[in-house]
């Protein structure tokens, strides 16, 4: 279990390695990254070190680290992500806060890692969202790379399941369920005050293959491909829902004040 609070402090100090505090200003939301190895270590502190590369495109490092999220395969082998980041970071300072979820994967991608971190002062010719593809990477029309966001006002979901869908095992069963999923989902986030042309980051958990599927295939259908989200796609054991097999949360940000801005390089 992980947490999102505010905070009155601003004598706090910014990170321990139990919480951390996200500073006013610019938020970086990194997409899962991975670097293939059959050795979990190997896996993490290269993905680590590809992390560090993409916040120096955008003119950060990992100091700027507030959240870390490893998806890993075995459970096993958590000790082993824990041990790259920590030879990542070294003592300098203290490590960021880390949560580390089973996921299921081939043997040559262990691991993935996404992150949130700080992003510096707001930029006042910058709009509130922007969604980053830095260098060497593709552009996907399901999810974004990066996610910049500079406003204060952040929308968060609950995890979203819509067991009710699947009443059967076929890729129509599966296809209902992943449009039922994303259906509710911006139904909550219009709810809220924010739309899908404005999202910031989309965490699945999927529990089967044809449910991976049918989210590709479906997803399409509900983002603006100049704007998905940044996301991060685990394949689980379960999702906690009897029958489903797709949990999916959102974060998105107020439409009202939002501009169209796309970075691409």
């Amino acid at each position: 279990m992980d947490v999102i609070a505010t905070s009155a402090y601003s004598c706090l100090l910014p990170v321990t390695s139990e919480w951390s505090r996200l500073p006013a200003g610019r938020q970086i939301h990194v997409a899962g990254q991975a670097e293939q190895s059959e050795s979990v270590y190997e896996a993490s502190f290269a993905t680590l070190q590809s992390l560090q590369k993409t916040l120096e495109f955008l003119g950060r490092n990992s100091a700027d680290i507030v959240q870390l999220k490893a998806f890993v395969q075995p459970a096993a082998a958590a000790g082993e992500v824990q041990r790259a980041v920590q030879q990542f970071f070294g003592t300098a300072r203290p490590l960021p806060p880390l949560v580390i979820v089973e996921w299921k994967s081939g043997a040559k991608v262990p691991v993935e890692i996404e992150l949130v971190a700080a992003g510096g002062p707001v930029q006042a010719d910058q709009p509130p969202i922007a969604w980053v593809t830095p260098p060497g990477m593709t552009k996907s029309p399901v999810y974004s790379r990066v996610c910049v966001v500079q406003t204060g006002t952040l929308i968060l979901t609950s995890g979203i399941t819509a067991a009710e869908q699947r009443r059967e095992q076929s890729a129509e069963a599966a296809a209902g369920e992943s449009a039922a999923v994303l259906e509710n989902l911006r139904r909550i986030v219009m709810s809220a005050g924010g739309d899908f042309q404005n999202l910031v980051k989309a965490t699945y958990y999927v529990s089967s293959d044809p449910a991976s599927t049918s989210l590709n295939t479906v997803r399409p259908r509900f983002y603006d491909p100049d704007r998905p989200p940044a996301a991060s796609k685990a394949m689980v054991s379960g999702t906690g829902v009897p029958a489903a097999e797709l949990d999916m949360d959102l974060i998105a940000v107020p439409a009202k004040n939002t501009a169209r801005c796309m970075f691409a390089v």
